[in-house]
């Protein structure tokens, strides 16, 4: 069970981004948006994947809370959750 927290948090990435990806396709053209605001929300939406690598740097070197990734895993999902 201790082994289950990486396989589950990218269970849980690819279920919101494969569950997200239609709706946010789609709800901008119900709203009007034009090209330019849908570009931008594309942009907006890879900016976290961008910045993977230096999350991966900053949890090896700054442990949170004594621990390298666990906290840092869980501040993400905190964070994603809201």
């Amino acid at each position: 069970i201790e082994n289950l927290a990486i396989p589950a948090s990218y269970l849980m990435v690819g279920l919101l981004q494969g569950l997200s990806g239609p709706f946010l396709n789609v709800y901008p053209l119900d709203l009007n948006a034009t090209e330019a605001q849908q570009t931008t929300i594309s942009s907006l939406r890879s900016i976290p994947a961008s910045l993977k690598i230096l999350f991966g740097f900053l949890s090896d070197t700054t442990p949170l809370f004594h621990y390298r990734r666990k906290s840092y895993m869980f501040l993400g999902w905190l964070i994603a959750s809201v």
